[in-house]
């Protein structure tokens, strides 16, 4: 599988999503009207699962973690929220799956923001999208 590049967690935008496996398209591909996404082709179910690494460089940060989705000709929506207090520095594991089904057209995407302190996404982290059906 692909991993995403280490990347700063920011408030500002969208964290990085990667399509594996899927070279003919008919599942899923990536956006092409909402940056970093991944949009599904055939309507039905999607697994996401999320594998975060996070380095936080700083005492008193929490970090937020969102699964957004975006319906063709819709607006985004948060679909699940994860926050993780951090009293100290230190690597944190943010770590869930989600099944959800989706319409054609729809945008699959996540956010990492941050309130407080500092921190980095981790070259280890996963985010995975599968088609079920």
């Amino acid at each position: 599988g692909a991993t995403p590049a280490q990347s700063g967690v920011n408030n500002n935008s969208n964290a990085s999503s990667y399509l594996l496996n899927e070279s003919s398209n008919t599942h899923l591909q990536t956006s092409s009207t909402t940056s970093n996404a991944v949009t599904v082709s055939i309507a039905g179910l999607v697994k996401i699962d999320i594998n975060f690494i996070l380095e936080v460089t700083a005492t008193n940060t929490d970090i937020v973690v969102n699964v957004i989705e975006k319906p063709s000709g819709g607006s985004a929506s948060t679909i699940q929220s994860i926050t993780r207090g951090h009293a100290a520095a230190g690597n944190t594991a943010i770590g869930f799956s989600l099944v959800r089904h989706v319409a054609v057209g729809t945008d699959l995407y996540y956010t990492i923001n941050r309130v407080g302190g500092g921190g980095a996404l981790l070259t280890t982290s996963t985010f995975i999208l599968t088609k079920l059906d």
